[in-house]
């Protein structure tokens, strides 16, 4: 009976050692279990504090984004507006050149006519009806003066060339005030 009985204690001292042994393996399981937890833990905290600092960083390029969108914009009206200003400035220098060119072309026929006149009545064959039709061409011509533009200019070849001196003195003093 002891015998037994021994090795009854045998037995189950084996099975509490193996059982101890089981207990210490998953002992250290576990332990191995909450240490990679621990580690999981950190590293999902670092990927989380990183997709914060990315997710601020994307919203902070997203306003630089729209604010050079919104200045784009404003260049590109900016930019439409000059081209529109500076055609419609070409058109009217060009139609001021054109009115002036052809107001001195009208200057000089008057003045050719006037000439033509002259000649015409010094010539003795000149009948009478013709020679009184010479001279009220010259009155006429005498009491004319050039066009003007509500008596602040005249209207003739010269006006081009002093609109641009003009305009020049004033492009000279805003580049001043712009740059000094």
């Amino acid at each position: 009976m002891q015998t037994r009985r021994a090795t009854a204690v045998k037995d189950l001292e084996d099975k509490l050692r193996a059982t101890l042994k089981e207990l210490e393996t998953t002992k250290n399981l576990c332990a191995q279990l909450l240490q990679e937890r621990e580690d999981s833990e950190v590293e999902v905290k670092n990927v989380v504090d990183k997709n914060t600092v990315l997710k601020n960083d994307l919203a902070e390029l997203h306003i630089q984004h729209m604010d050079l969108l919104d200045q784009h914009n404003h260049l590109q009206q900016a930019l439409v507006v000059t081209i529109v200003s500076a055609s419609w400035l070409i058109k009217d220098i060009v139609l001021v050149i054109f009115h002036s060119v052809q107001c001195e072309m009208f200057y000089i026929a008057i003045e050719e006519a006037e000439i033509s006149c002259v000649k015409l009545m010094m010539n003795k064959n000149c009948p009478g009806d013709q020679a009184r039709l010479y001279k009220k061409v010259m009155q006429t011509n005498r009491t004319f003066s050039k066009m003007s533009a509500c008596g602040l200019f005249y209207v003739d070849g010269v006006l081009p060339l002093k609109l641009t001196g003009l305009l020049a003195s004033y492009v000279i003093v805003l580049l001043q005030f712009a740059f000094l």
